[in-house]
């Protein structure tokens, strides 16, 4: 089945959570919220980072169509 656009990006949320989860030392949801506010995580749709509120640094927003039947990136 392929992968659609929309998928990278949950999927760059369970990198980044993973790589915030390690750097907290556990899952307790204090300690890995900490983390991500504190770090930059390497995932499949690039580098995310997160501010002191927790809302990402620099978001990047991407548009859809259909076309023909299948979702479609606007350029």
């Amino acid at each position: 089945m392929p992968v659609e656009g929309f998928t990278l990006f949950g999927y760059a949320a369970t990198q980044a959570y993973a790589q915030a989860a390690a750097k907290a030392g556990g899952t307790k949801a204090e300690d890995v919220a900490a983390a991500l506010r504190s770090g930059a995580f390497d995932t499949v749709v690039g580098r995310l980072e997160f501010d002191e509120k927790g809302d990402r640094k620099s978001p990047a927003y991407v548009m859809w169509t259909w076309k023909d039947g299948k979702t479609v990136e606007l350029q």
